[in-house]
């Protein structure tokens, strides 16, 4: 299962907390809680989540392969190193569709899928360059097409 919790971040002033969401593959909420108190940026803050929501699939891989802090404090969308996407969030998509194989299936990942390992089986430096370019592209479009269809669905029109 996949969940977006929201957490405080950090501090700007007397009693501001700063908001910071983040995407985790967990086997139920209280270990998605775990997983989400030990990230670099949220670990200070020992409070209960302000809002915690299970997700789909291709949420999940829109948001997971950003770099949440880079968004947070530089409003920019950039995709995480190509080693983290590869060791942390290509094999909990493969792992969760192991542990469930009848849950839903997202649009996303056989794409993605294709993608990563497009770059695994490079073998020169220039396939790798490329392949991690068009990754990084596919990335960023994903991101910002389910970042406009949600705005989209919360306020009926652009």
């Amino acid at each position: 299962m996949y969940y977006k919790i929201s957490m405080r971040a950090g501090h700007h002033g007397i009693g501001q907390f700063a908001q910071q969401s983040v995407y985790v593959s967990a086997k139920n909420v209280l270990q998605a809680f775990e997983i989400a108190r030990r990230f670099p940026s949220l670990k200070h803050h020992r409070s209960i989540p302000l809002n915690t929501v299970q997700i789909s699939e291709d949420e999940y891989i829109a948001n997971a392969v950003i770099d949440s802090r880079k968004k947070h404090f530089d409003n920019e969308i950039v995709p995480l190193h190509i080693d983290i996407i590869i060791k942390k969030v290509l094999p909990s998509v493969i792992r969760e569709r192991k542990i469930n194989p009848n849950g839903e299936k997202g649009k996303l990942a056989p794409k993605f899928f294709e993608l990563c390992y497009e770059y695994k089986n490079a073998t020169s430096d220039e396939q790798k360059e490329a392949a991690l370019k068009t990754l990084n592209d596919w990335i960023v479009e994903t991101y910002q097409s389910q970042e406009d269809a949600s705005f989209q669905d919360e306020s009926g029109r652009f």
